[in-house]
């Protein structure tokens, strides 16, 4: 049976902010039953790196327990690499036209990282701050 909330990619910085308990609404039970949530590898390497793992063992078993692990998708990446160029965009690191590249299918991109809402072509998926997708998302 297809699931049709949302789907909601989750950038690093904002599995951090999950980790370290800065959004803690982001997995609670009205917001998971509104919205789905993905990661890609690069988000998992990522927060990894950063220790987090060791710091919030729980908290990240939760984000790996209901995100889905989307590939990496050179195929979307492609295009967004591109503009980067086109802008000669030096702040953009590869990792995050692979993030936007993973994300293209989806209906939101959380992050609080404003470079990547320059760096696609449409409305989607459409990239938003924590507090922004709160917001609009009515999870008060």
């Amino acid at each position: 049976m297809p699931d049709h909330r949302p789907l909601v990619f989750l950038d690093s910085n904002v599995v951090l902010d999950y980790l370290d308990g800065k959004i803690s609404w982001l997995f609670n039970k009205s917001t998971v039953a509104k919205f789905r949530y993905a990661i890609n590898p690069l988000v998992f390497q990522e927060v990894v790196l950063r220790g987090a793992d060791h710091e919030h063992p729980r908290r990240l078993e939760k984000v790996m327990q209901q995100a889905d692990m989307l590939p990496i998708n050179m195929q979307a990446s492609e295009p967004v690499l591109l503009r980067a160029r086109q802008f000669r965009d030096r702040a953009t690191h590869s990792n995050d036209v692979l993030i936007i590249g993973s994300a293209a299918d989806c209906d939101y991109l959380l992050s609080s990282d404003k470079v990547l809402s320059r760096l696609l072509n449409g409305d989607r998926p459409k990239v938003l701050t924590p507090a922004e997708f709160h917001d609009e998302a009515d999870l008060r």
